[in-house]
């Protein structure tokens, strides 16, 4: 996608097809003779723009079902209790602290599920039921409804964006040998990074606003169904629309966190990739939910960019991607002009972008 002065390269990653790596964990060992539930946890590393990882996890929030061996689930083992992470036990090992504990059935196999951070605001329906006695749970499996926050007006919102984790492994049974339960936890947003390039000498641009139109933002997402067991990554078609979230609705404009500092694009030689300036980092990218995006067109001559008043009206829940660019004389370093370029914003499922 570009004009004849600036591109920008909108890499959006999808943050549910990879594996996990089993040197990255956290241990609490318990005595083989006491079956009291701990846990371990492994952080899916194969994003390039990752910000949680299992050494930064803090905290997670964690049922357990139980049920005879190929049956449907008979009660509870832990209802929504929160983890998180203590001192270390000086051989290197984090202990996870819960309560109130909980031992392993003497017969039945039990199944966890989990996400990370335990004190998500973005979580609206969770794990834990608010009942006096453990109920049998639902045979579907449990399932959480999240909300991926934006901006509000030109001021952040109090929950701020997340890289939020899930998890689940199931059908496991108390182990002398391996009394810890291993939890595999992966990111369940998509991340999109941003990086612009300017072919034009004669002048540098800034960066003022980048905002992408009509994303949903919230979705359900089913941990027995959706979520992989064990180290297994999220099932992704190649060239298909593949998505684990559900039942997404509430289409919103998402503003770009571009700081207080004005982001410059000088000129570059406009033939390799190493030429992009990187807008957003890993720090700043922009948390979606991985959604299939509607490609939008424009009424004017060129097919990938144009201006608000180019873009068609059907059909009507495109989504594009706005940037607001000054244009600056390198020589004077007086603003020339200040223009918002709309893209097309393709579905990196389906499109090359």
């Amino acid at each position: 996608m570009k004009t004849k002065n600036i591109c920008f390269s909108l890499l959006g990653m999808v943050a549910l097809s990879s594996s996990c790596a089993t040197d990255l964990y956290q241990s609490n060992p318990v005595q083989s003779s006491v079956p009291e539930i701990s846990f371990k946890t492994f952080a899916d590393k194969q994003l390039r723009a990752s910000v949680t990882t299992a050494g930064s996890m803090t905290s997670f929030t964690t049922s357990a079902w139980s049920h005879p061996a190929g049956s449907a689930y008979d009660g509870y083992v832990l209802n929504g209790v929160t983890v998180t992470r203590g001192e270390e036990d000086g051989a290197g090992a984090n202990n996870w602290d819960y309560f109130p504990k909980a031992n392993w059935p003497a017969k039945d196999s039990v199944d966890f599920f989990a996400y990370s951070p335990a004190s998500s605001v973005n979580v609206t329906t969770g794990l834990k039921k608010n009942v006096p006695t453990f109920p049998t749970p639902p045979a579907a499996g449990p399932e959480i409804q999240y909300t991926v926050p934006g901006w509000v007006g030109d001021s952040r919102p109090i929950d701020q964006q997340e890289d939020f984790m899930v998890t689940k492994s199931v059908d496991l049974a108390f182990d002398p040998l391996n009394p810890s339960v291993q939890l595999n936890f992966k990111h369940a947003l998509s991340r999109i990074v941003f990086k612009a390039q300017n072919q034009n000498k004669n002048k540098t641009y800034v960066i003022k606003e980048l905002a992408l139109s009509k994303l949903k933002s919230k979705g359900t997402l089913n941990l027995l169904d959706s979520v992989p067991n064990g180290a297994s990554g999220f099932a992704h078609v190649a060239g298909a629309y593949n998505v684990s979230w559900k039942a997404q609705h509430d289409s919103v404009t998402y503003k770009v966190d571009l700081g207080s500092t004005n982001v410059l694009v000088p000129y570059g030689t406009g033939t390799a990739s190493t030429d992009y300036i990187a807008i957003t980092n890993a720090s700043n990218g922009l948390m979606v939910l991985p959604q299939e995006t509607v490609l939008g067109a424009f009424t004017g001559s060129t097919p990938e960019y144009g201006t608000v008043a180019e873009i068609a009206a059907t059909p009507a829940d495109a989504s594009y991607l706005y940037a607001t660019v000054a244009e600056v004389n390198y020589l004077t370093n007086d603003t020339v002009n200040t223009r918002q370029v709309v893209f097309r914003l393709h579905d990196p499922a389906r499109h090359r972008v």
